[in-house]
């Protein structure tokens, strides 16, 4: 058997909806629960410059705010299979899901979002997954 962190957690992968689900042990939940999480976004840009100064310096200072870090920007995406519908991939490590959402769902970052929505970007594609858990400490 292999031994590793993620089977300290992991009971089993069931599917469901195209997605693998984790099922951990009860005990462990509040662990993967506050464990960082992965904000993905493949965006269409129109216009860089624009999308730089009205919607990527502001908001990469609310991800500072709340303790995330930009791990991936950048137009330099290398497609191995299928197709990858932006010129715009990011990738930021968000303390927890919770985080995630509540900055995704607040009011300051509501306009920052309807812009790129409206007119800085032809098309979004926003997730957030987790990361793969790690043994408790």
């Amino acid at each position: 058997q292999i031994e590793s962190p993620l089977t300290e957690h992991l009971v089993e992968i069931r599917r469901h909806d195209r997605a693998a689900l984790l099922v951990t042990h009860p005990s462990s939940i509040t662990n993967v629960m506050s464990e960082p999480v992965y904000m993905i976004g493949i965006i269409d840009v129109e216009d860089f410059e624009s999308y730089f100064v009205e919607y990527g310096m502001p908001v990469g200072q609310m991800f500072a705010d709340i303790g995330a870090e930009i791990i991936v920007a950048s137009q330099d995406a290398e497609i191995l299979e299928g197709r990858w519908p932006g010129t715009w991939t990011v990738v930021v490590k968000v303390p927890n899901a919770e985080a995630a959402r509540e900055l995704y769902h607040s009011e300051r970052y509501a306009p920052f979002r309807s812009a790129r929505q409206d007119r800085l970007a032809s098309s979004t594609a926003l997730v957030i997954v987790p990361g793969v858990p790690t043994a408790a400490t």
